[in-house]
């Protein structure tokens, strides 16, 4: 019979390596470590950036509400003079041309369901002051020395505020009434520019409850 002859080195065959060295894992590590800080990064970035679309979204919100209440009075005006706290006659609309953008009016009031014998008419106004456009009112059109104005605000971050009135020849005033006009004379045409701190300027022209000619 033939001899098989086989080399005792090779009689056990050789086990074989598994797992990872120490310099792998490391480098797995800082590779993962490196991952997770671009995954953090890009999502606290995205995060802000939904914060900042969520906040400029409400600034939009809230100066569309504000000009919403500006051109609803406006255009709700009423040739309506009132006695305020002293008895003195006041015109149905008063402005003064000065910086804090201060305009009284006689306005009608929403209908309101569960207040159906209340008056329809009501005395309002708007002011400027610290960088805030106010809107104060009376809880009856007539003013006595009981009754207190109630103001709240409406827009902030306002740096001014300015009014013109048209008269019936078509000029305009950035007071009101005119020298010389009837006290329950109204504007055929308010203008008002509301200049925010973001935003810039913003223009209204709000048409009066006569209408131009």
């Amino acid at each position: 019979m033939w001899g098989v002859h086989m080399t005792p080195g090779k009689l056990l065959a050789q086990p074989h390596q598994s797992g990872f060295t120490l310099l792998e894992l490391l480098l797995a590590l800082a590779i993962f470590a490196i991952l997770s800080t671009l995954s953090y990064g890009g999502l606290k970035q995205l995060l802000n950036q939904q914060q900042q679309l969520q906040q400029r979204q409400q600034r939009l919100q809230q100066i569309q509400t504000t000009m919403q209440l500006l051109e609803r009075d406006l255009s709700q005006l009423v040739a309506r003079p009132i006695r305020d706290a002293y008895g003195d006659s006041q015109p149905a609309l008063k402005a003064t041309a000065s910086n804090t953008g201060t305009v009284d009016l006689s306005v009608r009031r929403p209908y309101h369901p569960n207040r159906p014998q209340a008056s329809l008419l009501q005395r309002a106004g708007y002011h400027h002051h610290d960088q805030q456009l106010l809107r104060h009112y009376w809880p009856q059109i007539d003013i006595t020395q009981a009754t207190r104005r109630r103001q709240y605000p409406l827009l902030d971050q306002v740096s001014q505020v300015q009014w013109r009135f048209m008269q019936t020849d078509g000029q305009w005033l950035t007071y009101w009434p005119p020298a010389g006009a009837a006290q329950d004379s109204l504007p055929l045409a308010t203008e008002i520019i509301v200049t925010t701190t973001d935003y810039g300027p913003i223009r209204r022209v709000i048409i009066g409850p006569g209408g131009l000619p």
